[in-house]
């Protein structure tokens, strides 16, 4: 999608100078699709990871685990997986 935008946004990294339109467009996958493949990658190096959930006011996270403490950012096999 190509849209002409004011000013500012001409310098915002995720906008690249098209024929003097912005290019919307990027090659990035789409929020969930990114915390969905942590969350695969995460499995993959053996943390017992949830899939992302979208909330009632439409935010995406992992269902609280963090929050709620089952899953601990310091735990050794976390932090590796992580680092």
């Amino acid at each position: 999608m190509s849209a002409t935008l004011p000013a500012p946004y001409l310098t915002h990294p995720d906008t690249a100078r098209v024929e003097g339109e912005i290019d919307l467009r990027h090659d990035e996958p789409a929020p969930h699709e990114a915390l969905l493949a942590f969350a695969q990658c995460m499995r993959e190096e053996g943390v017992d990871w949830p899939d992302p959930t979208v909330g009632d006011n439409g935010n995406l996270g992992f269902g609280g685990a963090l929050r709620d403490g089952d899953i601990d950012p310091l735990d050794t096999l976390v932090y590796a997986a992580i680092t």
